[in-house]
């Protein structure tokens, strides 16, 4: 639409051999010969060389269609008024069609829309859930399809077990103390990496699982499976008879559980389940290990990153958690770098 042009000089200007404003404002080949044929091909030859178009926002495309809607619509529109007179004109004086009456007839409102109500209405749109006892949530404007999933079938107490129990998941009391320290890590008191080492897979299935999770389930790649190999899984298992959590930074140990437990992810076996959510408490454990106030490494985002993912992908419920964790990692990932 040219509802309005800007006209570059005086008309008594010849033209440059360069090429027109218009091609020039819309970077177009031009072929120098006024008026060109892209100007004219678009329906602005009178404007060629020195005028150009109003800048439009969006499309060309859509803007094309927009017209063509908005043709239709008034055609529509006349068509409409014309059965409508058609109708009053078979009607018996005060017995109108109730099409016909008035009231009915206003079709003005329906083909005008105020941006601000749209806005006001967008603004209106966005996601609180209630609880069972009258609790509200509030998930804010950009809450996705995903945050509502955990409310349509949610997770029954009997078929997911209270992972923080220690009873349940056989953790000596150490590594529990450990686990609820997570994220931040206990600063009053040092504990030592061995209390790990009951808790290492065989060398033959960790690797196992590590292929497992780097083939199926490693939708990112936080850390190579390369440098994984090198950096973590070789130095635990040195000795292959003995494992030792000891050969590696405490949060290196917290990737490489967390890989162990993410492997398992989609495995309902009952004891496949134990064993994902016994190795996800180690990963809380172990990163506690070390407090993020006084070290932060690579491995400390990787880390939390797949923890994340983790709790993501096996917990509904963890919306909060993973929100107030994807913070700390972003602020680890901005100190490493």
């Amino acid at each position: 639409m040219m509802s309005q042009i800007t006209i570059g000089g005086s008309s008594e200007r010849k033209p440059s051999a360069g090429s027109c404003a218009e091609c020039r404002r819309s970077k177009l080949r031009c072929d120098r010969v006024f008026p060109c044929q892209t100007c004219i091909r678009r329906g602005c030859g009178d404007l060629c060389p020195y005028g150009t178009m109003a800048a439009t926002k969006g499309n060309r495309v859509l803007m094309a269609h927009a017209q063509q809607l908005e043709k239709q619509v008034k055609g529509m529109q006349s068509r409409i008024e014309e059965l409508e007179s058609a109708l009053k004109a078979q009607s018996n004086g005060n017995d109108l069609h109730p099409l016909v009456q008035q009231g009915s007839l206003d079709h003005a409102g329906l083909l005008t829309f105020d941006e601000d109500d749209i806005d006001e209405v967008t603004d209106a749109v966005d996601a609180l859930s209630l609880g069972a006892g009258g609790q509200a949530r509030y998930h804010g404007l950009t809450a996705s399809s995903e945050t509502l999933q955990g409310l349509i079938h949610p997770p029954t107490a009997d078929s997911v077990p209270d992972t923080s129990d220690p009873q349940y998941l056989d953790l000596n009391p150490e590594l529990i103390e450990l686990f609820n320290a997570f994220p931040m890590g206990l600063t009053h008191r040092i504990f030592n990496k061995s209390y790990f080492n009951e808790y290492l897979p065989t060398r033959e299935h960790a690797i196992a699982l590590i292929d497992r999770y780097y083939v199926h389930f490693c939708l990112w790649e936080p850390i190579r499976q390369q440098d994984f190999f090198e950096n973590i899984l070789s130095p635990i298992y040195t000795s292959a008879a003995r494992p030792s959590a000891e050969s590696v930074h405490a949060h290196q140990l917290s990737l490489f559980f967390i890989l162990l437990a993410s492997a398992g992810i989609h495995d309902k076996n009952p004891s496949s389940v134990f064993q994902r959510q016994q190795y996800h408490a180690l990963a809380r454990a172990a990163f506690s290990l070390e407090p993020i106030a006084r070290e932060v490494t690579t491995a400390s985002t990787q880390a939390l990153f797949i923890i994340i993912w983790y709790l993501h992908l096996s917990d509904a419920n963890s919306i909060e958690e993973r929100w107030l964790l994807g913070g700390v990692c972003a602020k680890t990932a901005q100190t490493v770098c």
